[in-house]
Order: C-alpha cells, then sequence, then structure tokens
C-alpha cells in the first residue's frame, strides 16, 4: 500500500512524483495587498520538501469585494510575476501546484473587504455574525465572469503559471462542465457560489441548492 502511494504518477501527462496532494487550505500568509509572502514560500518549499507531490493553494480573490484578510489575490494581471516565482519556487523543491480561486460572499466582513459584504442570499453568516446584502442579478453575472477572468485558465496552462485547474462548486451543479469546454464552449457556468451545498453538507447529501435557496433563508 505504501510504495503504492509514493509511486509515480501523472494527471494527463502532468507528472507527479507520488499521490499525495496538499488539499485545498486558507493559510493567511498573504500581504495586504494579495501578494503571496516570503512565509508562504517557506510553507510551499516545507510541503514539496516534505514528499508532496500536489499542493493546491489556499484560496484566492476574484473580486476585492470577496476576499478575507491576508487572503491571496487573483483579480489583477498584477500578481502574475510573483505566482510565476511561487510556482518556480515550488517546481525546484520538487512538487507541482494548483489554485483554489473563490468569492467569500458572506463569509467576510465589512472590515476586511472595506465594502458592504454582499451573497447570492442575505443569510448571516453564524461565525463572523455578518449579514450581507442579496446580490442583485447583475452582481451574480460580474461575479461569476470574474471566475473566468481570474482565471485565465488556458493562458495560465500555456505559460507555465500553473502545472493544472482544480474546479469544485461548478462540479456540483454540472458535472459535465468539463465536456462543455472541451467541445469549444463559453457559456459560464451555473454555479453562483452561495456555498448552500457547504453549508448543508453535513445535514443533507451533496447537492447544489441554488434554486431553493428560498426555503433556507434565515434571520
Amino acid at each position: 500500500m505504501m510504495s503504492v502511494l509514493f509511486d509515480k504518477t501523472s494527471i494527463k501527462g502532468m507528472e507527479l512524483k507520488n499521490r499525495l496532494v496538499r488539499s485545498a487550505t486558507y493559510e493567511g500568509m498573504a500581504d495586504a495587498n494579495g501578494f503571496p509572502t516570503k512565509q508562504l514560500f517557506n510553507l510551499y518549499e516545507r510541503l514539496a520538501k516534505g514528499c508532496v507531490g500536489l499542493i493546491v493553494t489556499g484560496h484566492s480573490y476574484i473580486s476585492e469585494n470577496g476576499k478575507t484578510d491576508n487572503m491571496l489575490g487573483i483579480n489583477d494581471d498584477q500578481y502574475i510575476q510573483r505566482y510565476r516565482e511561487l510556482v518556480d519556487h515550488v517546481h525546484a523543491n520538487g512538487a507541482k501546484i494548483a489554485m483554489q480561486i473563490n468569492h467569500c460572499g458572506r463569509q467576510t466582513t465589512k472590515d476586511m473587504t472595506g465594502t458592504q459584504t454582499i451573497a447570492p442570499s442575505a443569510i448571516r453568516d453564524k461565525m463572523l455574525l455578518d449579514k450581507p446584502r442579496a446580490m442583485t442579478e447583475k452582481e451574480i453575472e460580474r461575479a461569476i465572469t470574474s471566475f473566468g477572468k481570474g482565471a485565465k485558465m488556458e493562458d495560465v496552462i500555456k505559460k507555465s503559471d500553473a502545472d493544472y485547474i482544480s474546479l469544485c462548486r461548478a462540479l456540483i451543479v454540472n458535472p459535465g462542465f468539463p465536456e462543455k469546454i472541451a467541445g469549444g464552449s463559453r457559456e459560464p457556468s451555473k454555479c453562483i457560489h452561495c456555498n448552500l451545498c457547504v453549508c448543508n453538507m453535513y445535514t443533507s447529501p451533496l447537492r447544489c441548492f441554488h434554486g431553493n435557496k428560498e426555503k433556507l433563508m434565515q434571520n
């Protein structure tokens, strides 16, 4: 079993030194402007040297109104050079790297974003106790578009700024989404990143709740 775990493998041609993946975990190691710090470089170096084959970064915001403290940013081209340095650093230490992109929605505060928190529904966050304003349809469409602009998936991979793109919630609402992209479709994912799938994962089978969110509204 252990020999298989540490055997080399590949994902669509991307060679990995083993089957160990460090899943996306918020580190809080970005500076105030969303750039990865030396502390984050050191953490990923330790992970790579510690036999992790693939590192998935902590979530990175695609919009200023969807960030939290010391969160990585990916909403502007100004980050490209610093991320290229981070990717090269991880590669030099024997691992591959991918990025998780995100909009925090209600899981942040006005103090962190500098503006009123927004989310698809005005549901209070039970941990941060912040109640967001419900987004308009135009704001939801803008957020969906921002995910595509933030990722620039094909360009990022072609420039070797990342090894692969990770999707999660988009595949809950539509498991066939990658097939549509492969077929040439550029239609955005139907996922609006309301996080209701995550909020209800301990009381209900994993599924998309969009369209039923009125039944789940609470003060």
